[in-house]
């Protein structure tokens, strides 16, 4: 079952993955910042750090394009639907546009079921085919939708 991801789960996650400790990412960081503060953000004591504290993140931890567009989302949104997030960051025919979509399903289901990457790419099929209208119509559509693709 997914579970839901906050900013400071997936800097951390992002921070063990590169096999940095605190410190250790606080010394990459341009302008400087704290391993004390790092430790904030993961903690989830600090919710919304400035964009230059999160340039200053990414650039230490040279994130791809996918990585710096979660964490962006996660400043945003504050939490994604952890399946949200391994399947965008797994695929790589899945754009930066599909994710806040993705978020937007997710946020919607109401289904504790772990979901099955078809699910997920149904559901992404379904926006994309409505791209010319607003963002409550086919949100709408893909929930309405949902049952059906399963």
């Amino acid at each position: 079952m997914g579970y839901k991801i906050y900013l400071g789960d997936f800097l951390r996650r992002l921070r063990l993955i590169r096999g940095l400790s605190l410190s250790g990412l606080s010394r990459r960081t341009t302008p400087r910042v704290s391993p004390q503060y790092i430790s904030l953000l993961e903690k989830g004591e600090r919710e919304r750090p400035s964009q230059k504290v999160v340039d200053s993140l990414l650039r230490a931890l040279e994130v791809n394009d996918k990585e710096s567009q979660v964490f962006g989302v996660l400043i945003r949104h504050r939490e994604i639907n952890s399946e949200v997030v391994d399947f965008y960051l797994s695929n790589d025919d899945v754009k930066a546009d599909d994710l806040i979509a993705l978020c937007l399903i997710a946020a919607n289901d109401r289904d504790p079921n772990t979901k099955s990457s078809s699910f997920w790419w149904n559901a992404l099929n379904a926006l994309r085919n409505t791209a010319d209208q607003d963002f409550h119509d086919w949100e709408q559509r893909v929930i309405k939708n949902r049952g059906k693709n399963q």
